[in-house]
């Protein structure tokens, strides 16, 4: 059987199985790009994250170091004006150091007694430059708390920016006296406050964090 030969039928079959292809490794071509585009994505976003975790628990961390030195400082500076004032006879129960921790409690309690010039002044002289760097300390961290604030986000920023506030606020009415006991006991109380504030808005962000990454387990106003 004699086959004819047809050019038009033969160049419209090559052309054809040309386009198709074409369209083809177009398609192959599209696909890989955008599969490309997502691992790019999908790198940066987790470079993003790492980051964000990686500021959030510097400034936290600071921030707690922060409260543990005030409290430690202002806890001597207490049991200094109560050693003090036993010295020039007033009677006091015995303070060691297993009760040093109860020194803000006894001072507290003394009441609207009058605490002489003489102690108040070399008392003042030990604690005014150790109050000074917690106070620098402060803003310090305030300032990194701002240009932290693109990764933070606002409700994490806004419940941070609480925090620092009454850190330096903190600062200024811890005073080794029965009157700054009682504003010192609120200082920290104000603290606590605001770091179960905190406690609360990461608790969110690692439950979505490990919503979107199941096998992670990674853990304003102004001043």
């Amino acid at each position: 059987m004699h086959v004819q030969f047809d050019p038009v039928f033969f160049w419209n079959a090559l052309f054809d199985k040309g386009l198709l292809a074409g369209i083809v490794l177009l398609l192959g071509y599209v696909l890989n790009r955008q599969l490309e585009r997502v691992r790019a994505n999908f790198a940066l976003s987790s470079e993003a994250a790492k980051i964000r975790l990686t500021k959030i628990g510097g400034l936290w961390e600071e921030m707690s170091v922060w409260e543990s030195d005030a409290k430690r400082t202002y806890v001597d500076f207490c049991h200094t004006m109560l050693e003090e004032l036993r010295a020039v006879g007033l009677a006091l129960p015995p303070l060691g150091d297993s009760l040093r921790e109860s020194a803000i409690d006894t001072l507290i309690a003394l009441g609207d007694i009058p605490i002489p010039n003489d102690i108040s002044e070399r008392v003042d002289s030990v604690i005014t430059p150790q109050w000074e760097e917690l106070a620098r300390r402060a803003k310090d961290i305030w300032a990194q708390l701002h240009r932290s604030r693109f990764w933070l986000k606002d409700d994490l920023f806004i419940v941070m920016g609480d925090y620092c506030i009454d850190m330096q606020r903190a600062a200024t009415l811890l005073v080794p006296t029965p009157e700054g006991a009682v504003a010192g006991l609120a200082a920290f109380k104000a603290l606590a406050n605001d770091r179960e504030n905190i406690d609360e808005v990461l608790l969110r962000l690692l439950d979505r964090h490990s919503k979107r990454s199941p096998r992670s387990r990674i853990p304003s106003r102004a001043p």
